[in-house]
């Protein structure tokens, strides 16, 4: 058996071809319908390769009728008994044909499915809908990125509007809020300063270099004496012998430590701010704003951390008080309920009592006050 045909016999079983008649032509037929007819006497001796193709062409195309696919056969048989096919000839029993022109062909052989014409029809309409749907796709990934677009903008647009309205009413008060906290961040820094220079102890404590009177650093050298003094007795509770070596590690411990709150200045005061510019962008009452700087205070010293920065904030609450007095605002007076502030205006809201509304009266600071460095 040649090579063609034992391909042609494997493909039958593979298809499940089952012969259904067997006379002048053999039948087959798969449980898909679809119907190969062979001779079944060939007679050429490319019968294997033509019954391979013709198998290969029926399986690929759509499934016919048992009498249609007879006749397309004995069609074909006849077309080419018509054509003739030029066959070669033995010269004698046992020897070749002799020398002949062989085409070297093109290298390829076409096997595949013919297709007709309704088939290239409907290929033809499933490309058109497919170039269609990507262009309808491509379109709405185009009107998807405007809409984003629009969208980002005015997103933009009204963050731009809101940071501008909220510049325009409480730049002056955030502006006297960092004129306050800038001076007592200055008061801060030459406390630690003044804590890291002078560090002149007797033996028994009694006696602390202080500056010259009158000098301005009275206030801060007082503090770096009770930093000291409050260190010893801390110590002294814990059972450890205060010697004048522990003394002098106490002294370089507390310097260090003023040596790092002064590199956290920028940071420390740039912290306070923002957290009163988020307060201010929730409410504008100042004592909202007052009891949030307490919280805040009260956290970081639950935390044990940031104790200067914890510092700052509870003494911004106490000079705030302080400005409110400077403009006539007597901030502990039962009536008083709240303190409201609009640019460079602060209203006071009393409470009238008998289920009156209450009353509002404005008190307005200078705007020479309201700018850095004023």
């Amino acid at each position: 058996m040649s090579n063609a045909l034992a391909k042609h016999d494997a493909l039958l079983c593979q298809h499940k071809f089952v012969l259904v008649r067997d006379d002048k032509h053999k039948v087959y037929r798969n449980p898909e319908g679809k119907v190969y007819v062979t001779a079944a006497t060939p007679s050429d001796w490319r019968a294997g390769f033509n019954m391979l193709k013709a198998l290969k062409r029926c399986i690929a195309e759509p499934a016919k009728p048992l009498v249609l696919a007879i006749n397309d056969f004995e069609r074909e048989q006849a077309a080419q008994l018509i054509q003739g096919q030029p066959k070669l000839q033995h010269a004698a029993h046992g020897m070749g044909s002799g020398k002949q022109k062989h085409s070297r062909g093109t290298g390829f052989i076409y096997d595949g499915p013919r297709m007709i014409p309704e088939e290239q029809a409907i290929r033809e309409v499933q490309r058109q809908r497919a170039r269609e749907n990507a262009r309808r796709r491509a379109e709405e990934k185009r009107q998807q990125r405007e809409h984003n677009r629009a969208l980002r903008q005015q997103k933009r647009a009204a963050a731009e509007t809101a940071a501008r309205e909220f510049e325009e009413a409480y730049r002056p008060f955030l502006n006297v809020t960092r004129r306050i906290v800038d001076k007592l961040e200055a008061d801060f820094i030459a406390m630690c300063q003044s804590s890291i220079r002078h560090r002149a102890w007797s033996p028994d404590l009694t006696f602390y270099e202080f500056p010259v009177k009158g000098s301005g650093d009275d206030k801060a050298e007082r503090w770096a004496h009770g930093l000291f003094i409050s260190g010893i007795e801390e110590a002294r509770e814990y059972g450890e012998e205060t010697t004048m070596d522990y003394m002098e590690w106490l002294i370089e411990d507390l310097a260090s430590n003023c040596s790092m709150y002064l590199a956290r200045s920028e940071q420390r005061v740039t912290r306070v701010m923002k957290f009163v510019e988020r307060q201010m962008a929730k409410s504008n009452s100042i004592w909202d704003l007052q009891d949030a700087l307490s919280d805040e205070m009260e956290r970081l010293d639950d935390a044990m951390k940031a104790w200067e920065t914890a510092r700052l904030y509870g003494d911004l609450d106490f000079e705030l008080d302080d400005w409110l007095a400077g403009l006539g605002v007597n901030v502990y007076e039962d009536p008083v309920i709240d303190v409201i502030v609009h640019k460079n205006e602060v209203s006071v809201v009393w409470d009238v009592g008998a289920k009156q509304p209450p009353r509002h009266g404005s008190r307005r600071f200078d705007i020479v006050d309201a700018l850095p460095g004023g």
